[in-house]
């Protein structure tokens, strides 16, 4: 496998921490095409998983996704990733539990103000911003295309949650509640 992914055009990977409002700073990664050239606006693409119980930010192998976040590089994207508060982050209590009972609020606004600081970049097009994630993420697609439709331009979301109350109980109550009481 470490042979077959060394002969790929990989473009790289660099880690950096963005403004998630209110003075909370954000973990995140940027995957820039290969051959990149800061000096032109290339096509954005930015990604993220919120609302679910893993990292997306981290320095590690990340599998298939990995690739397939390689192969938008490799088309002229960049492709990024930013872990809102709520994510097991080892960044403490306040940091995780965040989220209780606001599922989708606090990681929409989060990603929102990093995604406009990251608009502010010379090479990014703040005019092409995109978004895209799976289940939770599908959600938090939906929800940042209608909270901040300024911002994004178009969005993917795959298997999203669109009715809370049909969803996985054990999930839904960890996050939320009981639905008696919430």
């Amino acid at each position: 496998m470490r042979a077959k992914v060394a002969q790929l055009k990989l473009g790289s990977i660099e880690f950096f921490k963005v403004d998630g409002g209110d003075g909370v700073a954000l973990d995140g990664w940027l995957i820039k095409p290969p051959n990149f050239d800061p000096s032109k606006n290339i096509r954005s693409s930015f990604m993220f998983m919120a609302n679910r119980p893993a990292q997306t930010v981290t320095d590690k192998w990340g599998g298939q996704r990995m690739l397939w976040h390689m192969m938008l590089a490799q088309q002229g994207y960049l492709v990024a990733s930013v872990d809102n508060r709520g994510t097991p982050a080892p960044r403490g209590r306040a940091w995780r539990k965040a989220i209780y009972r606001n599922i989708g609020v606090i990681a929409s606004a989060e990603q929102a103000s990093a995604a406009k600081e990251m608009s502010k970049w010379p090479y990014v097009d703040p005019s092409r911003i995109g978004i895209w994630g799976w289940s939770g993420g599908g959600s938090m697609t939906l929800n940042m295309m209608f909270r901040s439709p300024d911002i994004y331009r178009t969005g993917m979301s795959v298997a999203p949650v669109t009715d809370l109350h049909y969803y996985d109980t054990i999930y839904q109550e960890r996050y939320m509640g009981l639905p008696q009481q919430n």
